[in-house]
C-alpha cells in the first residue's frame, strides 16, 4: 500500500511541475513556439526576449488589441524594443504607447489598417524598414529629437500621414526628403523635456515640486536638503521618463542611484545632503541634463551636467538649494560651469567615465 501512494504521489508531482508548462502549450501557436525555442519567454501578452540585464525586445504580441501600452510587457526598467513582425497583420490594434522603445524593427507595424495612434517616449532612435507600411489610418505622428535613423519605406503606404516634430530636426528633414507633410513645432533650442523635482528640508520636510530651473531648497535660514526626489516628463508625448540621481549623504557617503520619483537621501536622520549627480537614462543622447546646488559658506557653485559632481566635499558642508534643467544637445549652458564642486585640496570635480546608471 505504502509503495503504490509513493508512486501516486510520484506522478502527481510530476504534473504539477510540468501542467504550467501543458497548459502553456496549448495555448500557444506554432509561431509562438517556435519562438520559445530560443531564449524568448511569455509576459502577458507579449513574447519577450531579453537584449541584455536590462533591455528587452518584443517577438510577438498575443493580446487582443485596441489601444495599448507596451511600457506594462515587463517590469523592467529598462527599453522595450519592438521586434521585426512583431505586431504585423494585425487589424486589432487601435493605438500604442511607446514610451520606454529605443528601436522600431523591419514591419514590426506592417499592414495595421486601424492603427490611428503612435505615442513616442524620449527614448525612441529608429524606425525600420516598413515598420507602419500600409498603416492607411495614421494621421499624424509626432516624432521627437532623440530620433536620428528611419528607414525610407518606415511610413510606405501611409497615404493620410503628417509627420509633427520640431523645427530642424531629423523628423523635418525625413518628412521633405520623403515627401510627407511637416507641421514644425518649438525649435532646437527649445526643451520639450522636463525635470520636476522637490527636497525635504530642514525644519520645513517636503517642498513643492520645482521644475525648469527654479530652486528648491531655501536661501538665507541655513536649513540642510535631507532628501531628493526627481522624475522626468515629456511635455510633447506626455509621458514620464527616469532621471537617475545619486547624493552624497553625511556619515554615509555616496548613496546608490536612484530613479523614478524614489527618495535619495534619508528620512528622520538629520543628516545633510553635500553633493549630488544626476544623469538622464542613456538612450536620451539628444540632450542634457544641468544641475546647480547652493552650498553651505560658498553659495551658488556652477552648473553641472550630465553626471557630475555638484556640492563640496572634505567641508562637512550642507547642500541648501538645488536647480535642475534639461537642454537640447549643443545649446548653451544655463550658467558657468567651470566650478560646480568643490573638494578639500582638489577643487573642481570632473566627469566619471565609470558611472553609467541608466537603464
Amino acid at each position: 500500500m505504502k509503495t503504490k501512494l509513493k508512486k501516486i504521489g510520484a506522478v502527481l508531482a510530476v504534473l504539477i511541475v510540468f501542467f504550467p508548462t501543458i497548459m502553456l502549450a496549448e495555448n500557444l501557436s506554432d509561431a509562438d513556439l517556435e519562438a520559445l525555442a530560443s531564449d524568448a519567454y511569455v509576459s502577458g501578452d507579449y513574447i519577450l526576449e531579453d537584449l541584455n540585464v536590462f533591455d528587452v525586445i518584443i517577438i510577438n504580441y498575443r493580446g487582443k488589441g485596441g489601444n495599448i501600452d507596451v511600457s506594462i510587457a515587463t517590469p523592467k526598467n529598462g527599453v522595450i524594443d519592438i521586434g521585426p513582425w512583431s505586431f504585423a497583420d494585425n487589424t486589432n490594434l487601435t493605438g500604442i504607447i511607446l514610451r520606454r522603445t529605443a528601436n522600431i524593427y523591419e514591419s514590426a507595424f506592417i499592414r495595421n489598417y486601424f492603427l490611428s495612434s503612435v505615442v513616442f517616449g524620449p527614448h525612441i532612435k529608429t524606425i525600420g524598414a516598413n515598420a507602419f507600411r500600409d498603416c492607411v489610418g495614421l494621421k499624424s505622428i509626432d516624432i521627437p529629437t532623440s530620433v536620428v535613423s528611419i528607414h525610407s519605406t518606415a511610413f510606405d503606404g501611409c497615404t493620410n500621414l503628417t509627420i509633427y516634430g520640431v523645427a530642424g530636426s531629423y523628423a523635418e528633414q525625413y518628412a521633405n526628403d520623403n515627401g510627407i507633410p511637416f507641421v514644425p513645432k518649438g525649435s532646437p533650442t527649445t526643451s520639450l523635456l522636463k525635470c520636476y523635482y522637490r527636497t525635504h528640508i530642514q525644519n520645513i520636510g517636503w517642498q513643492e515640486q520645482k521644475s525648469d530651473g527654479e530652486m528648491s531648497g531655501t536661501s538665507g535660514k541655513g536649513l540642510r536638503l535631507e532628501a531628493i526626489q526627481m522624475t522626468g516628463w515629456d511635455a510633447s508625448n506626455k509621458v514620464e521618463f527616469d532621471i537617475f540621481y545619486q547624493t552624497h549623504i553625511q556619515n554615509i557617503g555616496w548613496q546608490g542611484w536612484k530613479h523614478d520619483k524614489e527618495i535619495s537621501g534619508t528620512s528622520g536622520m538629520g543628516y545633510r545632503l553635500e553633493a549630488i549627480r544626476v544623469m538622464l537614462p542613456k538612450e536620451m543622447t539628444q540632450y542634457d541634463i544641468y544641475y546647480q546646488v547652493h552650498a553651505q559658506n560658498f553659495g551658488w557653485l556652477d552648473w553641472a551636467k550630465n553626471g557630475q559632481d555638484a556640492g563640496t566635499a572634505g567641508f562637512g558642508y550642507r547642500l541648501e538649494g538645488i536647480r535642475v534643467l534639461i537642454l537640447p544637445k549643443g545649446s548653451p549652458a544655463p550658467g558657468p560651469t567651470k566650478r560646480p564642486f568643490v573638494q578639500v585640496g582638489v577643487g573642481v570635480g570632473s566627469i566619471d567615465p565609470s558611472i553609467d546608471p541608466a537603464v
